[in-house]
């Protein structure tokens, strides 16, 4: 048996010791989990509140991802391994928008899972990202599409909502809080648009 061969289990378990070393001193950083905030909104003077129902938001590719997507060319995007939401990117949209509309109280807001016979309200999301193909300058996208169906299936109305808003910074926490910021703008001008389609008010 030559040296080399006797030696190699020891060389082998030296570099294992030196890779384990290298692992220890540079840890991966872990993931950081997000949710979108609502907002409370002003107060909208109704006789009586609404009781509406609430879906999931269908959020299309490859913003259904629970990885936060950055657009970085015309047509590219980047997700973020490390930056994610915390779950479902539509039912978090929902409930975020369910408890903007909730604030107000003209409406009282069920989920889609109550089973009650009232008039129900769909999201169609179809831009959720962050901005940052100009350098200095970063920005979010949220495009909405709202569609309202009374409590037998008809469609009552199709709005859709498109901010374009500038972040303090590429930060996830700034990303966030503008993501938000655009989400609850959405909400509230969606007010008197239910209201004029359901009657309220």
């Amino acid at each position: 048996m030559s040296v080399v061969t006797r030696c190699l289990p020891i060389l082998l378990l030296v570099l294992l010791l030196v890779l384990c070393g290298c692992s220890l001193e540079h840890p991966h950083p872990s993931k950081s989990l997000y949710v979108l905030p609502s907002s409370e909104l002003e107060h909208v003077p109704s006789a009586q509140p609404v009781v509406l129902e609430i879906g999931r938001a269908h959020v299309a590719p490859p913003f259904d991802s629970r990885m936060f997507q950055y657009r970085v060319g015309e047509a590219r995007y980047e997700p973020t391994y490390y930056d994610q939401w915390a779950g479902d990117p539509g039912l978090l949209l929902a409930d975020s928008v369910s408890r903007s509309i909730s604030s107000t109280g003209a409406f009282v807001v069920l989920n889609d899972a109550s089973g009650a016979d009232v008039p129900f309200l769909h999201f169609d999301v179809t831009d959720l990202y962050a901005d940052v193909r100009e350098p200095g300058a970063p920005g979010v996208v949220v495009a909405i599409r709202a569609t309202l169906l009374d409590a037998h299936g008809s469609v009552l109305m199709v709005r859709e909502f498109r901010r374009e808003l500038p972040s303090a910074s590429e930060q996830p926490a700034d990303i966030i809080a503008a993501w938000a910021a655009g989400v609850s703008d959405a909400a509230r001008a969606l007010i008197p648009e239910l209201q004029a389609a359901l009657g309220g008010g």
